[in-house]
């Protein structure tokens, strides 16, 4: 069923970016988040669809940092509002639930869209140099 299912692209719908000029110093660490995601599904005489909104942000700490929670150190924060579109060649309407059971197929696409919205933002200034990787660590062991 998920082969009937189309990334049509993603929208970055608004952002912000944060960095303290202030620090020298070389190197550190991110905490990377998202929001709950937003699931919207649609069906119209266009087609079947489901868009996806989610915040991620990024925060930056000094390599030394232990508590990413407190919000103290902040070397850098970026957030941002994602919106993506998939096209759905199915018959019956997709609902939150059909989402729910397929979190793991929609959620490698935030994170690739989150990873490409970041890097952008961050071209072109002092944190160019950060790239994000491809997927999330697994928390299963």
């Amino acid at each position: 069923m998920l082969d009937k299912i189309r990334f049509k692209g993603f929208d970055l719908e608004g952002s912000s970016l944060f960095i303290d000029d202030s620090d020298n110093s070389e190197g550190g660490k991110y905490s990377l988040k998202f929001s709950e995601h937003h699931v919207v599904p649609q069906k119209d005489e266009d087609g079947n669809w489901l868009f996806i909104e989610v915040k991620p942000s990024i925060t930056g700490f000094p390599r030394d940092k232990k508590d990413f929670d407190d919000g103290e150190d902040v070397l850098f924060k970026a957030e941002a509002t994602l919106t993506l579109t998939f096209e759905c060649d199915l018959d019956e309407e997709v609902t939150e639930d059909f989402y729910n059971e397929n979190a793991w197929f929609f959620e490698t696409y935030v994170y690739v869209c989150t990873k490409t919205g970041f890097e952008n933002m961050f071209k072109n200034t002092v944190l160019d140099t950060i790239t994000l990787p491809w997927s999330p660590t697994s928390s299963r062991k």
